[in-house]
């Protein structure tokens, strides 16, 4: 029987399998979906890499026992429209393949901090076209995950994009329509001028693997912060924006959908509140720092919070805090 594989093609110097039939496969050479030692696959990805289309093929080994495969090749492609990767098929001529995985790409771009996405991006998780934007935060995108456990190796990665850079994971993803599905995910940094940030590729393998629920750490964690009347954040402060929320966002923020040519949640001119903790940080070291913004609110109003911002822990702590809000008495 014939099977569907999964081949990042994320950044022009190279592709990578990562899902063979029902199995992950870490980073290894396309080649390994040969059927015969003459009948190469890896070409025939360039050929989809290079076109952006499909293509069928049929191919005869002149070794052995001679015998014939079809190979099927379909891109799947990111939000500029070049391929993120490449779904591929091995499997008798005269075998009908099965319909492949739910696949699609994203680019998460480094300066602006927003995720630009497919049509396919948004039915992966049930988001209709009539509802898809081209851009969301990645606020918005991690909102979906059920159980992220690597959650900053990713975020990491997209916050400082190095030559080479390569992640690869999975996470439990919340459906429209209630149920929660299993994510693979790799992504590799662009650091070319105009692509600065990482590439991405989704894989749906719900069907081979069931998704992890959240931990009774994260669930604990929410409850706490919810009894003690504030909601958290996490932040890059030198950007500075919104990187994901810790517990239930504010119910007082609009961060979800947000104005046409906005970039966050904070208001333009205390932005700085963040870029000046980040250089306390990074100075003076202090354990906390208490201060005050202004937060998107509701209907294009600004609402006065206060804040209370600590470094996270590690180095990751040199660029990203958790900050806590809530509202003044």
């Amino acid at each position: 029987m014939g099977e569907w594989s999964v081949v990042e093609t994320l950044v022009p110097e190279g592709a990578s399998l990562i899902f063979r039939g029902s199995t992950c496969r870490e980073w290894t050479s396309p080649d390994r979906l040969s059927p015969a030692a003459d009948v190469r696959v890896g070409p025939l990805i360039e050929t989809v890499r290079r076109t952006g289309e499909a293509l069928s093929v049929t191919r005869r080994s002149e070794r052995g026992k001679h015998p014939t495969f079809r190979i099927d090749a379909h891109p799947v492609l990111g939000p500029s429209g070049e391929p993120h990767g490449v779904q591929v098929w091995v499997g008798a001529p005269d075998e009908e393949p099965t319909p492949p995985r739910i696949t699609s790409g994203v680019s998460w771009l480094l300066h602006r901090q927003v995720i630009a996405q497919t049509v396919e991006a948004c039915l992966m998780s049930g988001v209709q076209p009539d509802d898809c934007l081209p851009e969301r935060t990645p606020a918005e995108y991690f909102a979906k995950s059920v159980r992220f456990d690597d959650e900053m190796g990713l975020l990491g990665l997209a916050l400082d994009p190095v030559d080479g850079g390569k992640w690869l994971g999975e996470f439990s993803v919340l459906h429209a329509d209630g149920r929660i599905m299993l994510w693979q995910c790799a992504a590799r940094a662009r650091v070319d001028p105009g692509r600065e940030g990482i590439q991405v590729l989704w894989h749906d393998i719900s069907d081979v693997k069931a998704p992890a629920l959240p931990s009774l750490s994260v669930l604990g964690l929410r409850e706490t912060l919810a009894g003690t009347g504030f909601h958290a954040g996490l932040f890059a402060l030198d950007l500075p924006m919104l990187s994901m929320w810790v517990s239930d966002p504010p119910p007082w923020v609009q961060w979800r959908d947000l104005p046409q040519g906005a970039r966050d949640i904070l208001h333009p001119d205390d932005r700085r509140v963040l870029t000046t903790a980040h250089e306390r940080f990074l100075r003076e070291a202090p354990a906390e720092i208490g201060t005050e913004a202004r937060l998107r609110g509701q209907r294009g109003t600004w609402v006065r919070t206060l804040l209370r911002i600590t470094p996270y822990p590690g180095d990751m702590g040199k660029r990203l805090a958790v900050v806590r809000m809530t509202l003044p008495h």
